[in-house]
């Protein structure tokens, strides 16, 4: 469990930009708080840091997904949600792999959505460390330092996020109350 009312066990947050409140009650999907995330522009993230990092390989191997639920207040958001890996040394970097979340995945239409995305189904997309550094395959399961959700696009006036219940699973359980 990364987020359900609480962040799990052993995460903290390393969101940053814009405004987050992980105790919103506005409109939980169930239970009694949700993550509310607006004011934030392009590059901004809301983050949990893995205290200690985890290795996920075996979950990946046995098809886990992510799961959570989301509801935007406008169209035309988009976000990334993402995993990356430890930096280890001034030779390595901390590799990302993403799914993009558009309204191909969830309307955002003031409405709970539930999103379940495979493991296997993230691409690498490659690394900020100071520079960027494109994909090279060098992404690393054993090592997840993050998970993120990202604004790497524009266009993010006035858009609102709420998040819930985000976890890893090999279960489809999710309950979507309108």
């Amino acid at each position: 469990m990364i987020y359900t009312d609480y962040t799990g066990r052993y995460i903290s947050d390393a969101s940053y930009g814009g405004t987050h409140n992980f105790y919103s009650e506005n409109l939980p999907n169930n239970g009694r708080y949700c993550i509310n995330w607006k004011e934030f522009s392009q590059y901004n993230t809301t983050a949990f840091d893995f205290k200690p990092d985890r290795d996920l390989s075996r979950l990946v191997s046995e098809g886990y997904s992510l799961d959570f639920m989301v509801r935007g207040n406008a169209t035309g958001i988009k976000f990334d949600v993402r995993f990356l890996d430890t930096k280890e040394s001034d030779t390595d970097h901390p590799w990302r792999i993403r799914f993009v979340i558009d309204e191909t995945v969830a309307a955002f239409d003031k409405k709970w959505h539930h999103v379940n995305i495979r493991l296997d189904a993230f691409t690498e997309h490659g690394s900020w460390d100071g520079q960027w550094y494109n994909p090279q395959g060098l992404f690393d399961f054993t090592k997840i330092d993050r998970f993120e959700c990202s604004t790497e696009y524009t266009g993010t006036s006035g858009k609102e996020l709420w998040f819930y219940n985000i976890h890893i699973t090999n279960l489809d359980t999710a309950i979507v109350r309108e």
